[in-house]
């Protein structure tokens, strides 16, 4: 699986502390991208789909999110790794795609992967929808699908608010959360 990037610790991807999961590869190009670098499929780090699961499920964090690029150009190695994560965490496990509950509904592979998460975001980014009231969602067309009642109690979904948060590692510093306009005094 080519991963673009892995917080292990986030409080900003959703509710309570996460590891944040960014795939590698998209193609469906949204305006306005936060993620560019993440587009190219070539790009990222290869990490074996169970190798990653034991990893990632070894951390103290409440759940997972999986975004993108985007998670669904690699379904096959993505069901691969939910398995193997379900099979030995009882963590909770929410996914953002890009692509439309229409377009996820008419694909056999994208059903069973959707079927091991807990909740999903739907849709594309579209900046003139953008910002949403909802908190963790970029734009007003994107879906709230829950797909299993772990997160029930994000109901009524919280409201948005801008959160950013720094993690360092090695010599990088890494900005995660609500992309911010920055003003200089």
């Amino acid at each position: 699986m080519q991963i673009a990037e892995i917080i292990e610790k986030t409080e900003v991807e959703g509710p309570g502390i996460r590891t944040g999961l960014w795939l590698q590869g998209c193609t469906i190009n949204c305006s306005s991208c936060c993620n560019q670098s993440f587009l190219p499929v070539n790009g990222g780090t290869f990490w074996n789909e169970e190798e990653l699961a034991v990893n990632l499920a070894s951390l103290d964090t409440d759940g997972i999110t999986i975004l993108g690029g985007e998670p669904l150009q690699q379904a096959k190695q993505l069901i691969i790794f939910l398995k193997h994560f379900k099979s030995i965490s009882n963590k909770g496990i929410i996914l953002f795609t890009g692509y439309t509950w229409e377009t996820i509904e008419k694909s056999s592979i994208f059903k069973s992967l959707i079927s091991l998460c807990d909740l999903v975001i739907a849709g594309p980014f579209i900046e003139t929808l953008s910002p949403d009231i909802r908190r963790w969602i970029g734009s007003t067309n994107q879906t709230i699908h829950f797909i299993t009642d772990y997160y029930s109690f994000l109901e009524p979904w919280p409201v948005f608010r801008k959160e950013i948060e720094f993690h360092l590692r090695d010599n990088e510093i890494i900005i995660n959360g609500t992309p911010l306009e920055i003003g200089f005094i």
